[in-house]
């Protein structure tokens, strides 16, 4: 009992970061139907880095320990935004290609969330969880989880100004991949749009109207199935680029 009491403080803080993380990925979803799921998983593997570095922590008062426990919360879902990043930078992608084809109206209901979101984002979105699971994504954010408790031990204090700098890095990194990303098939869009636009003045007695919006997802359509054969190096980058700079943030914020 008395070795329950000593290490429990410990365990119950790892579990509060690792849990957090789980929340704010989409590893096992985000409604509430999945959460006994994504709390057994935070439980299974807190147990296994609490083995692996058992912390032993006293607090003097119950507020000084919820203190550190919300500082545990907040550092795991920063955590876990620096990696949802991963499909914001292709639902950005697939959002800016839906636009120009016409689809910015159009929405479908996120089974993930319970939410509306634009068509396109989603198939991108659903594109990059498959090339994520192919790529044993999800075992790279279990070794980021191990990594954080190496770098900035239970209970420890950690560096603000890091938090602050790597957010606006990988925000920034995320624009710019998925405007990079979405370019191509952007600008051949453009480029139908301006030759459909030169055609109505140049035969007025043509209808362009009547098909235009058809021609323009054709061609999305071909362009993005021309993409998908050629996607995969800068799916991977994306990856590279978030899982690099989640490794390099937490161990920024280690650094006092």
């Amino acid at each position: 009992m008395d070795l329950v009491h000593a290490y429990f403080p410990g365990f119950f803080m790892m579990f509060l970061r690792i849990s957090a993380v789980i929340f704010g990925v989409k590893i096992l979803g985000t409604t509430m139907d999945s959460k006994w799921a994504r709390l057994a998983l935070a439980l299974c593997i807190s147990g296994i880095l609490f083995a692996k570095n058992p912390s032993l922590l006293t607090y003097p008062t119950p507020i000084h320990m919820g203190l550190v426990a919300a500082r545990e919360v907040v550092l795991g879902l920063f955590i876990g935004f620096c990696l949802q990043l991963i499909l914001i930078t292709l639902r950005l992608t697939g959002t800016l290609i839906g636009h120009e084809m016409g689809f910015s109206m159009a929405q479908v209901m996120d089974p993930t969330t319970g939410l509306n979101s634009p068509v396109m984002g989603r198939f991108f979105e659903t594109l990059c969880f498959l090339f994520f699971l192919n790529v044993n994504g999800h075992h790279k954010i279990f070794e980021i989880m191990s990594q954080s408790f190496d770098d900035i031990p239970v209970g420890e204090p950690w560096n603000l100004a890091a938090m602050k700098d790597g957010l606006i890095y990988l925000v920034t990194q995320s624009i710019a991949l998925s405007i990079r990303i979405a370019s191509p098939v952007y600008a051949m869009l453009l480029l139908i749009t301006t030759t459909l636009i030169v055609m109505s003045r140049a035969v007025p007695q043509v209808h362009l109207m009547d098909f235009s919006y058809a021609l323009r997802i054709l061609f999305a359509f071909l362009g993005m199935l021309w993409f998908i054969g050629i996607a995969g190096p800068y799916i991977y980058q994306i990856f590279d680029t978030f899982f690099t700079g989640a490794e390099e943030i937490v161990f920024q914020l280690g650094e006092l």
